[in-house]
């Protein structure tokens, strides 16, 4: 997982393994709100991690 900020915002970029290639690529990019089920199920809003 790599987060950024674009245009502003808060991105998170989510990677796997690819078993093809055996290396890992971007299996999604999430803005506004960040989840995911593996390797544990979690979700955060983006749009408050600010006013953290």
């Amino acid at each position: 997982m790599l987060v950024e900020q674009q245009h502003g915002l808060p991105t998170v970029f989510v990677y796997a393994l690819d078993p093809a290639t055996r290396k890992y690529v971007v299996s999604s990019v999430q803005r506004g709100s960040f989840k995911v089920d593996v390797p544990f199920p979690i979700e955060i809003d983006l749009n408050e991690i600010d006013k953290l």
